[in-house]
């Protein structure tokens, strides 16, 4: 899983905005930080349920916050095709090289300090048990095999998306019926041998033609549709999301969303997960993108941490799982008989906030070099 960027320049499901491209699509930033509090939820609730660690099982519901990554995907999608055509005309306006460099800059060297940091974790832990192969493939984004650390299979996707948008949105317009191939080509491999619950690590055909195209095809379709001056939903339905309203409804759509995959007992990497998860994401986006930008209250504190956490959800969503090892690792001495919402809020605040801080103190920074080094005024 990445994060994105608002800017008219760039963006992914993993960079860092400022303040100024944030004010652009507040309520897809704010998708983002609910989309990675639910991926937080979910690995913290499975931890603090295991009994290794606290033993305290939590409620089902929680189970699917994974869902929160399929919201991640459609909310990419959008973001790619917004920020690389041209409104009126629908062309590029970037090239592939430099499409390729702003999308290195935001995404790889962060991922790389993380997965060092990882293994970093691992071998003060275990001493010398270190799956070296698996962060060699983390690192490079090798397309089958294990990865550790696991969150990173997400970015493998991303890329995969970006390579294929690439060489189809920006370069020959002819050529973007490639790119609905692509999107569609999970139903196809599924009409021929039913895609599986999971990824298969060294399913390479899986890889390629994954459940989660569909999803990312989602989202560069309302790109395409957002962009055009006749998209009137916005306008219709930006006065009532205007300032923490609007907030409020994108977050009981994201319950909404995971308390969908309950009662639809959904799977992960199911065509039918894609399919039912991605169009309540698209809807979700949809309304996200009709946030007004700019309202009385929109500076308001709850606004700001609302973008605040959309900003760094890249760096929540990389440094989630270390950071709530450690908290619960500490809540289990000193306080052993913790309940199980206790365990989960002290975990997710906790993760929030190591997010947040490595997002303004080391990934904010990092990418700032990396935009000066390269010589790019916006990445």
């Amino acid at each position: 899983m990445a994060a994105l960027d608002t800017s008219m320049d760039t963006g992914s499901l993993g960079s860092t905005v400022n303040a100024a491209e944030s004010a652009t699509l507040p309520g897809v930033q704010y998708l983002r930080g609910f989309a990675a509090l639910l991926v937080v939820a979910f690995h913290a609730s499975a931890n603090i349920a295991d009994p290794a660690i606290l033993g305290r099982p939590g409620p089902a519901l929680f189970d699917y916050g994974y869902l929160g990554v399929d919201l991640f995907f459609v909310i990419s999608g959008f973001i790619i095709t917004y920020t690389t055509l041209d409104p009126s005309t629908g062309r590029a306006v970037m090239t592939v090289r430099d499409f390729a460099a702003r999308r290195f800059m935001r995404i790889v060297p962060f991922m790389w300090l993380c997965i060092v940091a990882y293994a970093l974790l691992r071998l003060a832990g275990r001493g010398t048990d270190i799956p070296t192969m698996s962060y060699l493939r983390a690192m490079l984004l090798w397309p089958v095999g294990e990865l550790k650390p696991d969150v990173i299979w997400t970015l493998r996707h991303e890329a995969l998306f970006y390579a294929v948008f690439a060489l189809t949105f920006l370069t020959r317009p002819g050529l973007r019926f490639v790119f609905a191939l692509w999107a569609l080509s999970p139903l196809l491999l599924n009409a021929i041998r039913p895609i599986g619950t999971l990824e298969k690590a060294h399913d390479l055909l899986e890889f390629i033609a994954n459940p989660v195209n569909l999803q990312f095809g989602f989202g560069v379709a309302i790109g395409l549709l957002a962009a055009r001056p006749a998209a009137s939903w916005s306008r219709a339905a930006a006065p009532f999301l205007s300032g923490v309203r609007g907030l409020a409804v994108l977050a009981a759509l994201s319950l909404g969303l995971i308390a969908t995959g309950y009662a639809l007992d959904l799977h992960i990497m199911t065509i039918r997960t894609a399919l039912i998860a991605g169009i309540l994401a698209s809807i979700m986006l949809a309304l996200g993108i009709a946030v007004p930008s700019r309202h009385p209250d929109g500076r308001g504190a709850v606004i700001s941490a609302g973008r605040l956490v959309g900003d760094a959800s890249y760096a929540i969503y990389l440094t989630h799982i270390p950071v709530m090892l450690v908290l619960l690792s500490l809540l289990r001495r000193i306080a052993p008989q913790a309940s199980w919402s206790v365990a989960m809020v002290g975990v997710i605040l906790g993760a929030l906030a190591i997010g947040v801080a490595v997002h303004l103190l080391v990934e904010g920074p990092l990418v700032r070099r990396m935009k000066r080094i390269g010589g790019l005024r916006h990445a």
